[in-house]
């Protein structure tokens, strides 16, 4: 029979990854459910280790929204894979040519969460995807046909997917020469977590609050350019041949003025894009 004394070690240990009471995430517009274990989501995510230290409406209703346009179900799936097993893989539904666009999604999403070292291997997955992709503008029918282009690491990059990616960054990362943070645009009311009200004046926690939270963990106000708009802009500059003949990429050089300078700054000589170079950045 085990000792209260040793009945106590084991609650404090690994046992509490069971004990934990689960917190609610509601992800999106429709506000899809996922149920966690607290302390998971405290000692890996430090988004949510600063929102349970403020004693607002999500530690009342223990629970809350996320509902900004990079709040996605895809994403958040992707980042718990990464927090619960160490690495994430896209959904088996998205095709490789849309692979990019899964390593963008997880990128800004962990970006939102605090969670740097998800960045980073976000950035490690992009540049791979990347290298070893092929754009389907410098496929011909006869490679199509004969598969001469594929090799066992190399895989088709559709068009549309690069441009997709772009904009996904250039639209919700902050720019190096602007010293204020740039947020994501809302989709909806910010921890607008139950349509039941909180008892008594308990608030939801106020954007001061999540402001903070990102000031503690050093991401406010940094003066440095973003990892994933270096990659994306120097692959850019090495295929600028291809893309310059695909309209949706010329849209967005002509809309994007940040990325237009990138790309100015980042144009390789004799268009080469290499693992070493992609890596060096990631």
């Amino acid at each position: 029979m085990a000792t209260t004394e040793a009945m106590t070690t084991a609650i404090s240990g690994f046992s509490t990854h069971f004990t934990s009471q689960p917190f609610t995430v509601y992800i999106g517009p429709n506000k899809t459910q996922y149920h966690i274990n607290r302390d998971i989501l405290q000692s890996k995510i430090p988004y949510f280790a600063g929102l349970f230290s403020f004693p607002g409406l999500e530690s009342s209703t223990n629970s809350c929204h996320l509902s900004t346009s990079v709040d996605t179900e895809e994403a958040f799936d992707m980042v718990l894979q990464f927090v619960y097993h160490g690495r994430y893989k896209a959904p088996d539904y998205i095709r490789y040519s849309w692979q990019a666009q899964s390593h963008a999604e997880v990128y800004l999403m962990a970006e939102r969460l605090l969670m740097d070292d998800l960045m980073k291997v976000a950035v490690k997955q992009m540049a791979r995807t990347l290298v070893h992709s092929v754009l389907t503008t410098n496929i011909t029918y006869w490679d199509i046909a004969t598969e001469s282009w594929k090799t066992e690491e190399t895989t088709v990059m559709a068009e549309d997917c690069i441009v997709q990616v772009l904009r996904l960054i250039y639209g919700n990362t902050k720019d190096d020469e602007i010293e204020e943070e740039k947020q994501p645009k809302e989709m909806g009311k910010e921890n607008d977590v139950t349509d039941v009200k909180a008892e008594g004046d308990v608030k939801a926690a106020p954007e001061s609050t999540i402001a903070a939270i990102r000031k503690n963990a050093g991401r406010s106000g940094r003066n440095e350019k973003d990892p994933m708009r270096r990659l994306l802009s120097k692959y850019c500059g090495a295929q600028l041949l291809s893309l310059k003949k695909m309209p949706g990429f010329l849209r967005v050089v002509e809309e994007v003025g940040a990325f237009a300078r990138d790309l100015m700054m980042e144009i390789l000589p004799r268009g080469e894009f290499t693992e070493q170079e992609a890596y060096a950045i990631s």
